[in-house]
């Protein structure tokens, strides 16, 4: 037992003690930089926010140390004054968040400039090289139009980017659907996946095709809410069966996203609690974040709204009516998502 824990303790200061010596020995960066002073808070709401390359240099104004100035948000207008290694020692020392390279870009971009996207994946892959063992290098970030794709990316689709991974594609078909023919792009680097889908598409072919109708279409996100009172919550419901509120709690929601479309909202009051199944189309996404999204602002307006319900208290986004990654019977009955049947 005692060599057992000896054994233990070696590897433990074998992979620990070479990165806190590393650390320590780091040649400490000097905290003083040059600030752009301003008049106004609206000064630096209007300046270039971010790492926008070329777009506006520092100028003259010389401050005293970081940490003497208490203002975060000079600091993250001031990036693109820093070089790299600069930055990621500050986000090594917790002056600065790596995530907010990317909500300091997205500002940037609102604002019409044109940032250099690129350089806070550059930054966040250095920053992290110094606190992960093994190589990242290998993982590709530069070798296409970087630019374009970030901004997709961005506040989208991931968060603390550092690269991408190439996918090979291949296709499947012809598939014979409803009479016509489609050949069907297929991302995997499974073996044999595509080419057995492809024989599978081969015999519905050969067997004269297939026939496949959508006979109905709506996510469900079910949020519940609470009042001071069950007349209060019979009231809400009431309130949403009038065509004319309907509507405007329709309007309300599809503010948020261009492809949902609310349908309808199912009611359920349960004492002081209500419960609202919004049921949404959702294009070709599966929808639930489009839909809870849109639920949000739904109660958002509805409590902003004095004459409305502002004892309104949202107790989940989720209450368990949707219904989500369980059976169901309401689901079976009324049906979630898409209903195909072929």
């Amino acid at each position: 037992m005692i060599n057992f824990v000896v054994h233990a303790v070696v590897l433990f200061l074998q992979s620990v003690l070479p990165q806190f010596l590393r650390r320590q020995t780091r040649a400490p960066i000097q905290r003083c930089f040059t600030f752009r002073t301003f008049a106004s808070s609206d000064d630096i709401d209007d300046d270039i926010i971010g790492l926008a390359g070329g777009d506006s240099q520092p100028k003259a104004h010389i401050s005293s140390q970081l940490h003497g100035s208490g203002s975060q948000s000079v600091l993250l207008n001031q990036l693109s004054g820093l070089t790299d290694e600069q930055i990621v020692q500050l986000v090594q020392d917790g002056e600065v968040s790596q995530y907010k390279l990317e909500s300091e870009i997205k500002k940037a971009i609102e604002k019409g400039h044109a940032p250099d996207c690129a350089r806070a994946v550059r930054i966040r892959r250095l920053w992290l090289g110094q606190d992960v063992e093994g190589d990242h290098g290998s993982l590709p970030f530069t070798e296409f139009n970087y630019e374009s794709f970030y901004r997709e990316v961005l506040g989208k689709a991931c968060e603390n980017v550092i690269g991408y991974v190439p996918i090979p594609v291949g296709f499947a078909g012809p598939l014979v659907l409803n009479g016509s023919e489609h050949y069907v792009p297929m991302a995997t680097t499974e073996g044999a996946l595509v080419a057995s889908t492809n024989r599978g598409a081969r015999a519905i072919k050969e067997a004269g095709g297939a026939t496949a109708h959508t006979f109905r279409d709506g996510m469900t996100r079910a949020p519940v809410v609470q009042f001071p009172s069950a007349s209060r919550a019979v009231a809400l419901k009431n309130w949403l069966d009038v065509p004319e509120n309907f509507a405007r709690i329709k309007a309300s929601f599809e503010s948020t996203t261009r492809f949902g479309k609310l349908q309808k909202i199912n009611t359920v009051v349960a004492g002081r609690q209500c419960h609202l199944r919004f049921v949404c189309s959702t294009g070709d996404a599966m929808g639930m974040n489009m839909v809870s999204k849109g639920c949000l602002q739904v109660f958002d307006d509805l409590k902003e709204a004095s004459d409305l319900f502002p004892d309104l208290e949202m107790l989940s986004l989720s209450g368990n009516y949707c219904t989500d990654k369980k059976p169901s019977a309401v689901n079976w009955v009324e049906g979630r998502g898409k209903s195909v049947v072929c």
